[in-house]
């Protein structure tokens, strides 16, 4: 479905498919990431046979082969999309290329398979649904923009979780790292060491140590940098208000989340966005949404 046939040189594809079974690849011009959420599947991937359960995303390239060996129970959604809507294609300064390694580099993560953590999968679930219902219903002029950060969202989820799966961040499964995991997964909501301590079963003095030992900075200070990272993000990539911003990523108003942003970067989100403008090339008409 077009939003604007007369200017379809300016369209920029994305498309779902809820029931994701691998018979159609994307064009030679798209991605496209498929998370398996129920179920189990066997397929060849570049030649390469794999056994996949539930729990698993796949990074598919531009010249990724995949072939349905055999399924049992599987349920598996997927999004193609055009990179240009991710401005990837662009100036290297002006894009987010280190959250798409996992498209280009996929002899590193076994054919773009990347295994999520049990307590990253439920938000990773989250982000795909959501993501979806933004290209299925278009409620609104700014549905590409949900869309566009919760996929920023999720890739960067997925870069997360792929050091953790290669090792590359040099740190063992510990309780740390697990409350590393349930930050960037639930930073919406309220999180306070007494929640983080009975999720763990530990206790404020042995959770604290670790916490700092492994990111050098307290829970409090970890949580609200991290969503002032997503909030920056949020304002460079989309169109999105203040208020949906703030109600995203935990800072409930608009008021709280501008004094907070003022107070750590000197300026006030809009001002920011103003000065970051030439980064955002929302494409705010002509784009094709064309559901599976």
């Amino acid at each position: 479905m077009s939003l604007n046939s007369k200017k379809k040189a300016n369209c920029v594809p994305v498309s779902y498919n809820c029931s994701e079974m691998f018979s159609k690849p994307p064009t030679s011009n798209c991605f496209q990431v498929i998370m398996i959420e129920r179920g189990c599947a066997t397929l060849r991937i570049n030649s390469e046979r794999c056994f996949l359960q539930s729990g698993v995303i796949i990074f598919r390239g531009k010249s990724t082969v995949i072939d349905l060996v055999h399924s049992h129970k599987l349920i598996a959604k997927s999004i193609t999309f055009d990179p240009k809507f991710f401005d990837m294609d662009s100036d290297p300064d002006k894009r987010i290329t280190s959250s798409f390694n996992l498209f280009y580099d996929l002899s590193c993560t076994n054919s773009g398979i990347l295994p999520l953590d049990p307590l990253v999968c439920p938000k990773a679930t989250s982000l795909f649904a959501e993501t979806i219902s933004e290209i299925m219903n278009q409620n609104d002029a700014l549905w590409y923009s949900r869309v566009r950060i919760n996929m920023i969202e999720l890739f960067r989820l997925a870069k997360e979780e792929f050091v953790r799966f290669s090792g590359k961040d040099g740190t063992k499964p510990s309780l740390a790292r697990s409350t590393l995991n349930f930050i960037h997964t639930n930073y919406e909501k309220e999180i306070t060491v007494r929640l983080l301590c009975e999720l763990f079963h530990t206790n404020h003095t042995t959770l604290l140590c670790e916490f700092r030992k492994l990111t050098g900075t307290t829970i409090g200070q970890y949580v609200l940098e991290y969503r002032l990272h997503l909030v920056r993000e949020a304002l460079i990539f989309t169109n999105l208000t203040i208020e949906e911003i703030a109600e995203k990523f935990g800072f409930r108003q608009a008021s709280y989340l501008s004094r907070v942003f003022r107070a750590r970067t000197g300026v006030a989100p809009g001002r920011f966005r103003a000065q970051m403008s030439r980064y955002n090339h929302s494409p705010t008409s002509g784009f094709t949404d064309v559901s599976g």
